[in-house]
């Protein structure tokens, strides 16, 4: 509950968010090979292949390997890949909210404020969660030991 708040506030470090929200043009080396290495971290049959250009960027690691991808990438890789990593994440329901809509169907050539714009809508969505905790738990959808 705390770390939802912490997200909710924009108070919580996370080094995912950081690194999105850091200008494709600003990542050095370490960062990149960070985000190379991180931002796969997803189940690839459900949150990564589904998205073309994610799935491309995963092939692209997968078969030519992380030191090609650092060779070879440009700003516009890392910017999407930061993207789609985060909007690979976005529960499906939330799918057909326009924004988000436009977005999966844009698929490439993500900005850093289009970054923005995906993070604050995760803020978003998360703000809406804490309010149904109590209302879920009493039915017996979420643990009631929260």
């Amino acid at each position: 509950m705390l770390q939802l708040e912490d997200y909710i506030a924009g108070t919580a470090f996370n080094p995912y968010l950081a690194l999105t929200l850091t200008p494709a043009e600003q990542l050095d080396y370490h960062k990149r090979h960070y985000i190379i290495h991180h931002f796969f971290d997803a189940h690839h049959h459900t949150l990564i292949n589904p998205h073309p250009r994610y799935a491309r960027l995963y092939q692209q690691r997968q078969e030519k390997g992380e030191s090609w991808c650092l060779e070879n990438w440009t700003p516009q890789d890392y910017s999407d890949l930061l993207a789609w990593h985060n909007l690979a994440w976005i529960d499906p329901l939330f799918g057909d909210h326009p924004e988000i809509a436009t977005w999966l169907k844009q698929g490439k050539n993500f900005t850093l404020s289009d970054r923005q714009r995906i993070c604050s809508k995760q803020q978003e969505i998360l703000s809406c969660i804490i309010p149904q905790l109590p209302k879920n738990a009493s039915s017996g959808s979420v643990g009631s030991n929260y």
